[in-house]
């Protein structure tokens, strides 16, 4: 994933819904097509720190190609473009080693602090050639702060560093970020280690001049994309393909020897490649009278500089076909990722079908949300429809953070169980490969000053979230690129501030022989695509209407437990849970005359009726639980009802009347 963002086509605002999932979906493990080419197994092998972060133009990155090359042999596929899987094309290359940075602090008494880049320092936007010794200024509105070099705290204010124009910035990063140089006329920037912020700040007095150095050696090199394909059953006049794609170059690495730092790369797109070859798995195995159109799986090289891969390809592509739709995926299955987040063209069929099929199989997803340019943005600039696949809260991608366990890889398995469904189901619908090729996308970078602030903005837009209460919401960010950060859902501890919260809402102390324990308020928040958001002023909190009411409740999460933490977890929801997987079951039981469906998973059981009050409809779920200590951070509500409980737990469930409950509750 390269950082930079798309933006929201019809409004200016980038929405960020950041919001604790109130209703239950399960999401359960599928069997891997082949063993020998495991999500797990190939994310490990790519993002080896043998393979030096797989930067395009070394050998690590030539070893990622080799791998993908064979299982495409060993599958069958066919190689597009001649006898080779290998597309290659020119690319610019800027070797780790030779690109020259230099930080260093001038004191009063004429001694010289040598900073160690990759330790102390590292690039973040940088000049081919630029060298500079000069004052610091901690205070951007210095009048004299264009003959200086500028210090931030907050990567939130880079911006206004810039519109200022110092000489270069200096901006603290507690976890630095590697960045392939692009480079560029504006202001340079230094990110600088916590410890090198704090001691110029403890020493800012005896610092006379900060000398700042940097020159940058590029190499025009030939690299390969790797390409194969399953031909389709379409005539020659009229030529179309789907295009899976996932690039498989990372960042590479800093420092020398035993000092080197590797960038492993699992998220960033060791996980995006392992669900292409896995797709490929299974998708070649289907007899090709399936498919009309081409079906081309392609391994990108080059993304992280550029996308120069995906842009060769493109242009060769428009050669051979009269229509192409791409999918996409960088940076997918990462643990607490949230939702899956579907970029692309919003008015786009392909993005709509996509969405509605995730939601329907039990995939939370939504097209909602900022992200970092990919390679899907070569094919929009050609007029075709692309979509990236990703989540909506990723993070430590282009940090040392990015490594295998911070990878979900039986969610990873199922979201490629989904796609390649999705693919056998409607890839060869017409309003897909026959789209409007005069569409030109209207996605385009940020500019590149605000590149490498987009994951500080999105970290931030969670913390900001996390203080605001039920129905409000604020804007924050640059002026040029504000995020909409919205309190869709509040959790409440004590009974009474949930109703003080929510007017008209009455929570029953006890459920059965259950006392009040928490609950989750989830909003149905007004359409922000459609609101007009001038006039809004930054960082200024705001509710959307002066009282939440019980008509604003989209639904509802209980916990109610006994004095031992033993209890229940009930989700209550005006939208039906669906519930679909290879590791799930479910049947319909009759107790006392009233209809119930058990669901069966790997680990226990889920209990799900409905009630119908005053014409609604309300949907719920509930599940026997406890409490169980973590570590030293308290307790977490654990799901326990196993198949031997299912005679307790239909007794318990059908001895509560859950229509007389919510009419009670005012919803």
């Amino acid at each position: 994933m390269r950082n930079t963002s798309s933006i929201n086509l019809s409004a200016i605002i980038v929405l960020i819904l950041l919001a604790i999932a109130l209703l239950l979906s399960v999401c359960f493990y599928a069997s891997p097509a082949t063993e020998e080419f495991g999500v797990e197994t190939t994310v490990k092998e790519l993002s080896s720190p043998k393979l030096l972060g797989r930067l395009t133009g070394t050998d690590g990155n030539l070893k990622a190609q080799s791998l993908i090359e064979n299982h495409f042999k060993s599958l069958g596929l066919k190689p597009l473009f001649s006898d080779s899987y290998l597309q290659s094309y020119s690319h610019t290359m800027f070797q780790p080693d030779k690109q020259e940075f230099t930080l260093n602090f001038h004191l009063e008494d004429g001694s010289v602090r040598r900073l160690t880049y990759g330790k102390d320092f590292m690039e973040q936007r940088v000049n081919e050639r630029f060298h500079t010794v000069s004052p610091l200024s901690f205070d951007l509105q210095d009048s004299h702060i264009e003959q200086k070099i500028a210090i931030i705290e907050d990567s939130a204010k880079l911006s206004q560093a810039y519109e200022h124009k110092p000489l270069a910035i200096l901006k603290r990063s507690d976890t630095f970020m590697k960045l392939l140089p692009e480079p560029s006329d504006g202001v340079p920037v230094l990110q600088i280690s916590p410890d090198t912020a704090d001691w110029l700040n403890h020493h800012r007095k005896e610092v006379r001049n900060v000398e700042i150095g940097m020159k940058l050696h590029a190499e025009e090199i030939t690299a390969s994309n790797v390409v194969g394909y399953l031909p389709g059953t379409q005539s020659e006049e009229h030529r179309h393909a789907i295009v899976l794609s996932a690039h498989f170059d990372h960042v590479g690495w800093v420092g020398t020897g035993k000092d080197k730092t590797i960038y492993q790369g699992s998220l960033d797109n060791a996980s995006g490649v392992s669900a292409l070859l896995q797709l490929a798995s299974i998708l070649s195995t289907v007899s090709a009278a399936e498919f009309e159109s081409d079906l081309i799986f392609a391994a990108f090289n080059g993304e992280e500089s550029g996308m120069q891969g995906s842009k060769a390809f493109v242009k060769q592509l428009s050669d051979k076909y009269d229509h192409v739709y791409n999918i996409n995926i960088d940076c997918l299955g990462l643990k607490n990722g949230n939702r899956m987040l579907l970029v692309g063209n919003p008015s786009s069929p392909l993005l709509s079908a996509l969405n509605t099929y995730m939601t329907k199989r039990g995939i939370s997803s939504t097209t909602e949300g900022t992200y970092g340019g990919s390679d899907h943005l070569s094919f929009l600039e050609s007029g075709f429809e692309a979509v990236t696949i990703t989540q909506e809260n990723i993070q430590g991608f282009h940090t040392t953070d990015d490594t295998p366990d911070h990878l979900d890889f039986k969610l990873l398995d199922q979201y490629v169980e989904v796609l390649s469904n999705f693919i056998l189901e409607q890839g060869d619908s017409p309003e897909f490969v026959h789209g409007d090729q005069t569409v030109q996308s209207q996605i385009s970078p940020l500019m590149s000053e605000q590149q490498a602030t987009m994951s500080e903005l999105l970290e931030q837009a969670e913390k900001e979230r996390e203080s605001l209460r039920l129905g409000e919401y604020k804007l924050i960010g640059p002026d040029e690129q504000p995020l909409l950060v919205i309190g869709s859902n509040e959790t409440f501890t004590d009974k009474s501030s949930a109703e003080q919260a929510v007017v008209g809402l009455m929570l029953p102390a006890k459920i059965g022989e259950y006392a009040f324990g928490s609950a989750i308020v989830n909003l149905t928040f007004p359409n922000t695509e459609t609101n007009d958001f001038n006039g809004t002023e930054l960082n200024k909190v705001y509710k959307y209407k002066s009282e939440i009411t019980t008509e604003d409740i989209e639904g509802l999460g209980l916990i109610y437990k006994d004095d031992h933490g033993r209890g229940v977890s009930i989700s209550i929801s005006k939208t039906k849970f669906d519930f679909e997987g290879q590791n799930i079951s479910e049947s319909k039981k009759i107790y006392n005359g009233h209809e119930y469906t058990v669901i069966y998973t790997p680990e226990y059981v889920i209990l799900s009726t409905e009630a119908n009050v005053r014409g609604q409809q309300y949907f719920l779920q509930i599940y026997g639980g406890k409490d169980h200590q973590v570590g030293g951070e308290g307790t977490s509500f654990v799901f326990n009802w196993t198949s031997e409980d299912l005679p307790l737990a239909l007794k318990w469930t059908d001895g509560i009347d859950w229509g007389a409950l919510i009419e009670g509750m005012g919803i």
